[in-house]
Order: structure tokens, then C-alpha cells, then sequence
């Protein structure tokens, strides 16, 4: 079970690095609307009763992962100019 969780992670962090560089560069409302999109293609595919339930699942582990991944890109200190909230 560890092995596979370990391989998943590595299998999500060599999508995410492959699609960087594409969303890299693009103000953010259209790398929101490319998110968006792949969000929507990804629920299209899954039977509409449980639509809601992914949606809600999803926006739920986003703000579980901003937490890391503002330390990642910013450090222990968090988004600059806000060292003392949280």
C-alpha cells in the first residue's frame, strides 16, 4: 500500500511538472480558465449524480494543498506580507 501510494505521488508530481511550464508565463485568469477546463473535462466524464460530490471533494483537497504548496514557493514565512496572519 505504501509502495503505491508513493508511486501515485510521483506519478501526480511528474503531471504537474509536465504541465507548468504550459500554464508558466499566461496571467492568471487564463490559467484559471485552462484549471477550469480540465476540471470540467474530468467531471463530463463521471456520471452527474456524482458530480457535485467530486466538485466538493476537489475544492476541499485544493485548500488542503495551498498551505504546502505556499510554503514550497514562498518558505516557512508563507505569501509575502502576511507573516503575521495564521
Amino acid at each position: 500500500m505504501a509502495n503505491e501510494t508513493t508511486d501515485d505521488m510521483n506519478e501526480i508530481e511528474a503531471i504537474v511538472e509536465a504541465i507548468k511550464p504550459h500554464l508558466a508565463g499566461h496571467p492568471v485568469e487564463l490559467q484559471g480558465a485552462v484549471i477550469a477546463d480540465l476540471m470540467a473535462i474530468f467531471l463530463a466524464g463521471m456520471a452527474p449524480e456524482l458530480r457535485e460530490e467530486a466538485i466538493e471533494f476537489h475544492v476541499d483537497l485544493v485548500r488542503q494543498l495551498i498551505p504546502v504548496e505556499e510554503r514550497i514557493a514562498f518558505g516557512p514565512a508563507g505569501y509575502p506580507g502576511t507573516e503575521s496572519e495564521g
